[in-house]
């Protein structure tokens, strides 16, 4: 034990950190940021340094998926990191470090999980965090040896169209309009949905190969015959 906590007493290795930061990458980016966040609020913020490594994880596990086919979208992690060691992609070690961090993320962010229904996240102490800390070195480590390269050998995005598009990526579309424009100009899903059973092709969606997520989008309004008509008269 003492081992361990000499080891990890200061949160994520700083080797591991710096093979991370060779990559601009910016799911890279996007994981190192908690990582750093969480050796910064270890020992003063607990739950918001656990809560930084369910980040973390999260970005490691959606970006592996991507590696592995899996479409992560809006898949709950649980299930991802399940998926992950079906497909025997993660190894039956890692996925055991990836639940105890996740399940202690839980209770820092909500307050209890499934599993410790009767825990609070005001119970969390340094002993936490230094068993999220030896965890979240696991998986790092793992990541940084028998991922990364291939997250980097990835093209970042992709362009999808027509009946490529899912109902789950019309969600994420619409929820980049939530997060962009004001209320009056946001797609709404019940006529975003219409449209596109009128015409599939109505739609362009750029992926992020290495979250499998929507993050931009073109769109053209349909024309009613109605409103085509008059445009098709020649005068």
């Amino acid at each position: 034990m003492k081992r361990m906590e000499s080891m990890y007493s200061h949160g994520v290795q700083g080797e591991l950190l710096d093979k991370l930061e060779q990559s601009k990458n910016s799911t890279i980016q996007a994981i190192l940021k908690e990582l750093r966040k969480f050796n910064a609020l270890r020992e003063e913020e607990v739950e918001f340094a656990i809560i930084s490594a369910r980040k973390s994880l999260d970005y490691i596990i959606r970006s592996s998926s991507t590696l592995a086919d899996i479409k992560a979208g809006t898949k709950p992690l649980d299930g991802l990191i399940d998926e992950l060691l079906k497909v025997k992609f993660l190894p039956s070690v890692i996925h055991k470090h990836c639940k105890i961090i996740k399940e202690f993320g839980n209770i820092a962010a909500h307050g209890i999980t499934a599993d410790f229904s009767d825990v609070e996240s005001s119970e969390l102490t340094d002993i936490e965090v230094s068993i999220c800390s030896y965890s979240l070195n696991a998986v790092v480590s793992w990541y940084a040896t028998k991922v990364l390269q291939k997250v980097l050998d990835i093209f970042p995005f992709k362009i999808i169209a027509g009946k490529e598009i899912t109902e789950e990526q019309i969600v994420e579309a619409i929820e980049i309009d939530n997060n962009v424009y004001s209320e009056g100009f946001r797609g709404i899903y019940q006529v975003c949905m219409e449209w596109y059973h009128k015409n599939p092709d109505i739609y362009r969606f750029i992926i992020d190969q290495n979250i499998n997520k929507v993050v931009g989008y073109i769109n053209a309004m349909p024309i009613e015959d109605e409103t085509l008509r008059p445009l098709n008269q020649v005068v």
